[in-house]
């Protein structure tokens, strides 16, 4: 049982890495994606 936790840990770290980088190529891609992000991490750090 830890051993899968352990697994299960390992691989929700990698596909969480892996879906920012899919997310961050998408954007690259797509202007209005890229425009949308900026924005919305504007918008992020101001309410900080």
């Amino acid at each position: 049982m830890k051993d899968a936790k352990k697994y299960y840990s390992l691989y929700s770290k990698k596909y969480k890495v892996s879906i920012i980088i899919l997310v961050r190529y998408i954007a690259e891609q797509n202007t209005i994606t890229k425009v949308l992000l900026c924005k919305l991490n504007f918008t992020y750090s101001l309410s900080l």
